[in-house]
């Protein structure tokens, strides 16, 4: 036998080995996936509750519709209600629910305080966050030192700096007003939004009503956030591999978790700030940065971390008021300006002198019955008088903040932004709507918030001063 041919017999025996291992690998993960869609097929806790088999059986199913068709799953869940019921199983370990009068049984007060699915609040990689705390002992010792500094009464404190920020934004519409050009809503109420949360909670406004583009750092890191929401929730070791990798190489690797990891470097560089001058012991206003590194707070619960991740949901969420200021504007001008002007004719006729709403509390704004379901998609503030006056309760099918231990701390905030930014643009402005339509503010995808269909510039007006 040649050398050659010695060879190539050696050679085939040791493909032929491979060939074996890589099809006992193969043949390994076929039962073991097998074994896996037998038990949640049948055995699984949920297996006695409808919905599509696929659906039960691998969590492919979900991921399709929400990567691949890129946050339709959504549509898919009414599909699924329509042939189910009102209960369906979505996924391998998760229910759907469409009945209201379940809500309060799923968000539950401190009394019957649950834990929530880990699986979900892993997507932020804020993981010492209290929103992304899914243990509900727990969850509750990060929230309490957060929940004065977010009270009715610690906002009432602070609506002089609200009033000073929309009023800076009524002088930017102005302008653009007196040059006939378009505003972008979305953008200008997110950079209102974001100067308010940066100086309550970090003592620094960060000037974006200041820029001719409202250019907002948190907006653009916001929206990828919510680009790269479904993939990292899927493969949450993104994430935690972004904020271990330098930062340029993640800059050159991908751009949107890039603009992720500059908010955070940004919140960092904040917090140090802050923290040097509370050890010199000089005044601050950074309310999150005191209200966290309180020495009644165990030192585990004070780290660099845990003020970096709170600070990362804070600023995200304030900036999501920004998204509803437009949708609400949008509502408002739409149908020939209908509600616009009996807002309007319901403002002047509480405050006649235009003036006077320059330092107008926001309870008296909240007071007025215009002020914010047979046709849940339809914007009709009427509705609430007549709801009023047939006795009904409304208030309990409204979740925008949601409910229960988890609702949103920033709920008060946020209606002081919307009552009293509604209330000045309606009062000393005109406004029509440029290039947008319905389709522009649709929710047609889930991007964790929703999202139109297609692709939109969101709301832009051209304003004109009637003051």
């Amino acid at each position: 036998m040649s050398a050659r041919t010695a060879s190539y017999i050696a050679f085939s025996q040791e493909q032929v080995q491979l060939d074996n291992v890589i099809f006992a690998i193969l043949s390994l993960l076929a039962v073991y996936l097998s074994t896996k869609a037998v038990y949640r097929l049948w055995f699984h806790p949920l297996a006695k509750f409808p919905g599509p088999k696929l659906a039960a059986a691998t969590s492919a199913f979900e991921f399709y519709y929400s990567v691949a068709r890129n946050g339709l799953f959504p549509l898919k869940i009414e599909d699924m209600h329509r042939k189910y019921g009102p209960v369906v199983r979505i996924n391998p370990n998760e229910l759907h629910f469409s009945d209201p009068e379940f809500y309060n049984e799923i968000y539950t007060g401190q009394s019957n305080a649950r834990d929530k699915y880990a699986p979900f609040y892993r997507f932020t990689g804020a993981t010492h966050s209290a929103f992304e705390t899914h243990n509900s002992r727990l969850h509750n010792s990060r929230r309490q030192p957060l929940m004065s500094a977010f009270s009715k009464r610690a906002v009432v404190n602070i609506e002089p700096l609200v009033w000073e920020k929309v009023n800076h934004l009524a002088h930017r519409i102005s302008e653009a007003a007196h040059q006939g050009v378009t505003v972008k809503l979305d953008a200008a109420f997110s950079a209102l939004t974001a100067d308010i949360t940066s100086e309550y909670g970090f003592g620094h406004c960060l000037g974006y009503l200041a820029d001719d583009n409202f250019k907002n750092d948190i907006r653009e890191s916001l929206l990828a956030s919510l680009n790269l929401f479904h993939v990292v929730r899927f493969f949450p070791l993104i994430m935690r591999l972004a904020k271990v990798l330098p930062y340029r190489l993640v800059q050159a690797m991908n751009p949107n978790l890039s603009k992720v990891l500059g908010l955070r470097r940004l919140i960092r560089s904040m917090v140090v700030e802050e923290l040097a001058k509370l050890d010199r012991g000089s005044p601050s206003n950074a309310t999150i940065v005191k209200a966290l590194s309180d020495p009644s707070i165990p030192a585990s619960e004070r780290s660099m971390e845990r003020l970096g991740d709170e600070g990362f949901v804070f600023l995200n969420a304030g900036v999501t008021a920004g998204k509803t200021l437009a949708f609400t504007i949008f509502q408002l001008l739409a149908d020939d300006k209908r509600r616009w002007n009996k807002l309007r004719q319901v403002l002047t006729e509480a405050f006649p002198d235009p003036n006077a709403l320059d330092h107008v509390a926001e309870k008296e704004l909240e007071a007025l019955p215009y002020l914010l379901f047979p046709n849940p998609a339809e914007f009709r503030p009427e509705r609430w008088i007549e709801a009023r006056e047939k006795g009904q309760k409304l208030e309990n099918y409204i979740v925008t903040f949601s409910k229960g231990t988890r609702h949103c701390l920033g709920m008060n905030l946020a209606y002081t932004e919307i009552f009293i930014t509604v209330a000045v643009l309606v009062r000393r402005f005109d406004m029509e709507l440029y290039d947008t339509t319905e389709k522009d503010v649709e929710v047609a995808r889930d991007k964790l918030f929703g999202y139109p269909m297609g692709p939109s510039e969101g709301v832009r007006v051209i304003p004109t001063v009637v003051r």
